[in-house]
This record gives C-alpha cells, sequence and structure tokens, in this order.
C-alpha cells in the first residue's frame, strides 16, 4: 500500500488535533497559546460554600479542587461560543469519549495549576476523538467526507493570504503559538473544521459506506494531476513521497505546492477521490 503518497494528506487532516498535543511542549509556560497569559488555577476557590465561609481562604479537598476546575474549563470553553455546537454534539454522540476528554482537561489543569486556552482545548478534543471514533468517519458518505477535506483546504489557502510560513508550518504538521494565534482570530472556521470532522465520523456511523483501498495506478493520476499544475519535481516528491528537497524549498513554495494539491484532489472523479480521503482517515486514526 503506497502510505507515504498520503503522507502530507495525513498531516495537513490532523493538524488541528496534533497540536494539541505538541504545542504545549513548545510554548513558554505560563504563556497562552493566544498570545496572552493564561488563566491560573485559583488556589483559593471556595465553590458550593456559604457566603461567611467564602470570605476566609480555604483549603480545597480533593473532591472540591475536581469541581472547581471543571467549572473553570466549562467556563474558559464558554467564552468562544463558536465551538459550542462541536462540544454539545460531541457529548450527545459519544457521552464516554466526552467525559474521558473532559476529565483529562481537568487532570492536566490539577497537575499544571493552569486553564488552558479553548482553542487548545477544542485541538486536544479532536486529537481525542480521532483516536477513539476516527476510523468510522472513513465510512462516511461523500459529500460528508468531502466537507472535512474542502474546510482544510480553506484554512491552508487562509494562512497562505497571511503568512506564508504559517502556511508551510500548517502543511507539515508543525505545532507553534502562531496556529493558534491564528485559530483565535478564525474561530468561526477551526469551529466549522471541528464540527465537519465529527459530522463525518458521526455521518460513517450511520451509514458505513465501504470502500477499497486505491492501486498504486490510481495514485499515478493524482502524480498527473499534479505536473499538470506546472508542480516541479522536488515539489511532486516532498507532497507525494514526503522526500524532503536540499536545498528546502521556501515556504511560499511549499504553500503554494500545498494549494495545488488540494485542487488537484478536488479535481480527480469523485470515485477514486473518495477512495484517497478514506484511505488517509483510516491511517490518521490507526497512526
Amino acid at each position: 500500500m503506497p502510505k507515504l503518497r498520503l503522507y502530507m494528506l495525513l498531516l495537513v487532516i490532523a493538524i488541528v488535533a496534533v497540536l494539541g498535543a505538541s504545542a504545549i511542549l513548545k510554548l513558554a509556560p505560563g504563556k497562552s497559546h493566544t498570545g496572552s497569559s493564561t488563566a491560573p488555577f485559583p488556589a483559593a476557590l471556595t465553590p458550593n460554600l456559604p457566603p461567611a465561609a467564602a470570605q476566609k481562604p480555604t483549603r480545597l479537598t480533593p473532591a472540591q479542587k475536581l469541581v472547581a476546575t471543571r467549572i473553570l474549563i466549562q467556563e474558559e470553553l464558554a467564552t468562544v461560543p463558536e465551538f459550542a455546537d462541536f462540544f454539545d454534539r460531541f457529548k450527545s454522540a459519544f457521552p464516554s469519549a466526552h467525559k474521558r476528554i473532559l476529565d483529562g482537561f481537568v487532570d492536566a489543569a490539577l497537575k499544571g495549576s493552569r486553564i488552558e486556552s479553548a482553542d487548545l482545548y477544542l485541538a486536544q478534543a479532536l486529537r481525542g476523538l480521532r483516536a477513539s471514533h476516527g476510523i468510522l468517519a472513513a465510512n462516511a458518505s461523500a459529500p460528508a467526507l468531502e466537507r472535512v477535506f474542502q474546510l482544510q483546504a480553506a484554512t491552508l489557502n487562509s494562512l497562505a493570504k497571511q503568512d506564508p510560513k504559517l502556511c508551510a508550518d500548517f502543511l507539515f504538521g508543525a505545532a507553534s503559538r502562531g496556529f493558534f494565534k491564528f485559530s483565535a482570530a478564525n474561530r468561526k472556521l477551526v469551529a466549522n473544521m471541528a464540527n465537519a470532522g465529527l459530522a463525518a465520523i458521526i455521518d460513517g456511523k450511520q451509514n458505513r459506506i465501504e470502500r477499497q483501498t486505491p492501486a498504486p495506478a490510481e495514485f499515478g493520476q493524482l502524480e498527473a494531476a499534479l505536473k499538470n499544475r506546472k508542480l516541479q519535481k522536488p515539489e511532486i516528491e516532498m507532497l507525494l513521497d514526503a522526500k524532503m528537497p536540499e536545498p528546502a524549498l521556501a515556504d511560499a513554495t511549499v504553500c503554494k505546492a500545498g494549494q495545488s494539491y488540494f485542487e488537484a484532489l478536488a479535481q480527480l472523479p469523485e470515485d477514486l477521490r473518495m477512495k484517497i480521503y478514506a484511505l488517509a482517515v483510516k491511517l490518521l486514526a490507526r497512526s
């Protein structure tokens, strides 16, 4: 199976989910992923205590800390109404996974003594959803699966207009504070991506459409489509075989090649396009 020929496709569709895991390691402590300070964990928060008691600093019991932390995380998520539909649908469709992921947020906040941004929580929720149920999206209807990749392409195009380096980083799955600033400034787009991924999973669970794995010759059609878009050999090898050119291509060149990649995919015959999309989703869910 020509898995490497899906390398870039997998990274791009995974970007929002991957960022949630890796960005914490790359960003400076005490800074949010949108550039401002994160909310510190309040040492003396006293939920559900009478007014007289609340006036005095109180050491929280472990149970109270859990309650307080969950409240703070819910309040942080509530600051971004664009994300509400995703979390509501997630909870309704997969309550156990939703609870497990929210419990993970609480545990991480208690250990790190900080509440993260809603943008990071959305990214982590997507990552957890992909790990537990992402393979179902491979069985989604064509419109639902198509929507996932359309929104990934739309995000790449939006990044290309703002910053070629961010666009190139997005294509390669690199986590950076810059992407979270982009997320905070483009929450409707990011929310639409999240909702499209969730909708494809729900659709796949219901429809259970089986698709064959693309044959090597079928991947040749994608390569031909890239050549028709005037991409050179180093760009095609980068996109299809994960072979990085020496010297490295300029960010603007990488970004434009990524845009051409999505355009070429979108122009393939629907049957082949859906096979490639479904295979990408399967490999991503199992990675």
